[in-house]
C-alpha cells in the first residue's frame, strides 16, 4: 500500500522534526490527508470544487466522508485528480525531504510502508490526526 508524504508521515519516519502543515503553517495543525483535502486554508477554493464534485457523484459531502473512503472509491478518482492538478498538494515545500523519504535501503522503505499503513488506519478512525 502506498503512502502520502505528509508532515505527519515524514515526522513519523524521522525526516522532519515537526508535523505542522507547510502550506498553512498554523501552529499545532498536523498535516494529514484529512487536513489537506478538507480544511487547509491554502486550498479552500480547490477543496470547495473537489467536494462539490464528490457530492454530485456520491450524494454526500466532506463532513460525511473520510479521506480514506474518498481514495478508495473509484467514482471519486476524477475529482481527486482535478484537485491535485489544481493545487501543489502533491508537491513538497522542501524538496530534499522528498528525496530523503523516497531514498534509503529496501528495509527502511519497507518499514516506512508498514508505518504508512498504521497512519492510514489511525486517520481512518476519524480523528484525522496522529
Amino acid at each position: 500500500m502506498g503512502h502520502a508524504l505528509t508532515g505527519q508521515y515524514l515526522k513519523w519516519i524521522g525526516h522532519r522534526e515537526d508535523d505542522i502543515c507547510w502550506w498553512c503553517c498554523k501552529p499545532g495543525v498536523t498535516q494529514t490527508r484529512e487536513h489537506l483535502f478538507k480544511v487547509c486554508a491554502t486550498w479552500k477554493k480547490q477543496q470547495k470544487i473537489l467536494w462539490k464534485a464528490v457530492r454530485v457523484q456520491m450524494k454526500r459531502g466532506r463532513d460525511r466522508f473520510r479521506t480514506a473512503d474518498l481514495f478508495a472509491d473509484e467514482r471519486c478518482t476524477e475529482a481527486i485528480l482535478e484537485f491535485l492538478e489544481s493545487t501543489d498538494v502533491e508537491r513538497k515545500a522542501r524538496e530534499e525531504e522528498w528525496e530523503q523519504a523516497s531514498s534509503g535501503t529496501a528495509e527502511e522503505q519497507e518499514e516506512g510502508a508498514e508505518g504508512a499503513e498504521e497512519l492510514m488506519a489511525m486517520e481512518g478512525d476519524g480523528d484525522g490526526g496522529v
